[in-house]
């Protein structure tokens, strides 16, 4: 079920749709309908998406591809209308260049851990075809960014940006329960790289910067600690070396 933001974050209401936004739309209408108007339309919907012994075979184009390719009209609609609130809420804070390119990298990641996954567990490797794993890594920003904007969950209940991240996970859990886990690794990966994200941990040199603050706290705690022993410790004459 998808979630909205009640008005992208701007002064005029809803507005024209940014041209990142637009873009990522078009995008999506086009490869969708050409995979099925296209001579042999079902085989190309194939080669489009992602499917792992496809990719592993060299077809590296649907790690990319699949984030567009929706099955059928109401998968598109539905996606339009995320990409619209979401994808211009988020570009309205973000700048064009940014959205565009957290789209195409969170589809491409995420595809990348399904076809890692498969090695080991041949059923995560899809086939998987559809924007709702950029749409959940989009929605997750979202929450985690604007966590006291008011968004309406399914286009009736307000819900505040704070709440959709365990409403997202919720989701999944639930489809996980009656479809089963491997048909949304994407979409898993996905807020758990959107998580990760926002917290900082997926910029090398913040990340560092967390590694060598947790060392130097482990090192001073240590120090503490041992400063605490050699003062506590009665000595073996029964004197004191800090009385004289």
């Amino acid at each position: 079920m998808p979630t909205f933001p009640r008005r992208p974050p701007s002064s005029s209401g809803a507005g024209p749709v940014p041209p990142g936004t637009m873009g990522l739309m078009i995008a999506l209408v086009a490869v969708s309908v050409l995979s099925v108007l296209s001579v042999g339309g079902g085989r190309l919907g194939g080669e489009l998406a992602l499917y792992a012994p496809l990719v592993l075979r060299g077809h590296l184009w649907s790690l990319l591809t699949y984030g567009f390719l929706e099955t059928n009209p109401v998968n598109i609609l539905f996606s339009l209308i995320g990409l619209y609130f979401i994808g211009s809420a988020m570009e309205q804070r973000w700048g064009t260049r940014r959205l565009v390119t957290y789209y195409l990298v969170m589809t491409m990641l995420c595809g990348a851990v399904a076809v890692l996954l498969s090695l080991v567990w041949p059923a995560a490797g899809g086939p998987h075809a559809g924007s709702w794993t950029a749409l959940t890594a989009l929605t997750a920003a979202f929450a985690l960014e604007m966590p006291d904007a008011t968004i309406m969950f399914g286009f009736f209940v307000p819900l505040r940006g704070q709440q959709l991240l365990w409403v997202l996970l919720g989701m999944l859990l639930l489809f996980a329960v009656f479809s089963g886990l491997a048909p949304f690794v994407p979409q898993f990966a996905a807020l758990g790289f959107a998580v990760l994200h926002a917290r900082g941990y997926t910029r090398p040199s913040r990340t560092m910067a967390r590694v060598r603050l947790a060392w130097l706290e482990y090192r001073l705690k240590r120090r503490r600690l041992r400063l605490v022993d050699e003062i506590t410790r009665p000595p073996k004459d029964g004197s004191s070396k800090y009385l004289h």
